[in-house]
């Protein structure tokens, strides 16, 4: 019956001009998206040639998403470089620790900008009670994009290896949920 189930997955997945096609969808939840890293790993390995042509992703779940429509690889591949990213995950990689002063003057100082800037009629720049600059140097160097910019994207819709990416992101600053597609047809 196993495998049965199995083969019948495996005939899903596989890419096929006959076949219907299917999009991955990824949920937040932080830590969850480490798992769903290891789950797609597994995916790549028991259903080789395994292929979402349409990627969305929501929070934490959207950076995998991200990650795999910008690789330029195999399924697999980015499946293994997305698992490598979340296993070598460290503390230092997403936020600067600092003694408890050190955050104490930082908020000082904030709060002063932003009383500042409010009263300059300049647009308010939200800030973290976190320094988060080391997530995105290690996002930029995951991610293969040293400006920011997710050229692989761009590459890979223009071979037909994806057809959309969305990601669905919430803007700090104003806490709307914004969403960022990039397709064939859009």
């Amino acid at each position: 019956m196993v495998r049965r189930v199995l083969r019948k997955i495996k005939g899903w997945l596989q890419t096929d001009s006959t076949s219907p096609t299917y999009a991955l969808v990824l949920s937040g939840g932080g830590a969850r998206s480490a798992y769903q890293a290891g789950v797609l790993r597994y995916m790549s390995e028991a259903f080789p040639g395994t292929y979402f042509p349409i990627l969305t992703g929501v929070s934490a779940g959207a950076l995998n998403a991200a990650h795999l429509g910008n690789h330029t690889g195999s399924f697999g591949e980015a499946a293994e470089h997305l698992e490598d990213s979340w296993s070598g995950l460290e503390l230092e990689n997403i936020v600067e620790v600092e003694s408890g002063f050190s955050m104490l003057w930082g908020l000082l100082q904030q709060q002063a900008d932003e009383e500042k800037t409010l009263s300059s009629a300049d647009v308010r720049h939200s800030h973290g009670l976190l320094d988060t600059t080391p997530l995105w140097n290690y996002l930029r160097d995951r991610l293969e994009a040293p400006d920011g910019e997710l050229t692989g994207v761009r590459r890979n819709l223009d071979d037909g290896r994806l057809q959309a990416l969305a990601v669905i992101t919430t803007n700090y600053a104003t806490g709307q949920t914004v969403t960022w597609v990039e397709g064939k047809d859009f």
